[in-house]
C-alpha cells in the first residue's frame, strides 16, 4: 500500500521492481487514486527475501522526448530471520 503519492500525468501506473546484484527484474505496477493512494498484490517468482531493494519508479513525459524514468522509492529489504 502506497499514500499521499502524487498522480502522474499523463496517467500511468507506478512499476515496482524487485532487484538483486544490482540487476531490477519488474514486479508489478500500482495506480494511484486522485487522493494518491494506491494498492497491489505483489505475486513475486521468488521469496521477495531473496531481493535486496524494492524500488518504485514512474515515466516522466516531457515535450518531445519519449519518457525518462525517475526513480520515486527505494527501500531496502531486511533479510528474514534464518536467511529464508
Amino acid at each position: 500500500m502506497i499514500s499521499h503519492m502524487a498522480h502522474p500525468l499523463p496517467r500511468q501506473p507506478y512499476q515496482v521492481w524487485l532487484v538483486r546484484d544490482g540487476r531490477p527484474m519488474g514486479a508489478s505496477q500500482v495506480d494511484v487514486d486522485s487522493t494518491g493512494w494506491g494498492s497491489l498484490t505483489l505475486q513475486a517468482p521468488e521469496p521477495v527475501s531473496q531481493f535486496e531493494w524494492v524500488n518504485l519508479t514512474m515515466i516522466e513525459h516531457s515535450g518531445s522526448n519519449a519518457g525518462t524514468e525517475t526513480m520515486v522509492l527505494r527501500s531496502r529489504i531486511e533479510p528474514s530471520p534464518g536467511g529464508k
